[in-house]
């Protein structure tokens, strides 16, 4: 599960197998191989695998394809794995030229932000 974040522009998704749990503001959203949902920017979200087997696409714009890689590498690193307070700070770098707000950590929901 991504920390949850938001963009500066929409961010598609598009479960290709599995199931994929879609939390975007107050909306929860779960979809099924085939089906799509679009998380409006700026809005809070994030998203987790359903089943044990989940494969989906997430579409969104990047100015940079390379940083917004760095990115998704970053928030890749396992749980168990959670990163140290410098690599908290790299991820936010990361984050900052794609238009990437991160607002919390993996796991945390959109309903958890103060009003």
């Amino acid at each position: 599960m991504p920390p949850l974040h938001s963009h500066e522009a929409d961010e598609a998704f598009h479960v290709l197998d599995g199931s994929v749990v879609v939390y975007a503001g107050r909306e929860t959203v779960r979809l099924e191989a085939g089906e799509s949902f679009v998380a409006p920017r700026s809005v809070p979200h994030t998203h987790r695998a359903a089943t044990e087997r989940a494969r989906w696409l997430s579409m969104t714009f990047a100015s940079s394809a390379g940083r917004y890689e760095d990115f998704v590498r970053a928030v890749g690193t396992p749980l168990a794995d959670a990163p140290a307070d410098e690599d908290e700070a790299a991820l936010l770098a990361f984050a900052a030229p794609s238009g990437i707000a991160v607002l919390g950590p993996p796991g945390m929901l959109p309903a958890e932000l103060d009003p």
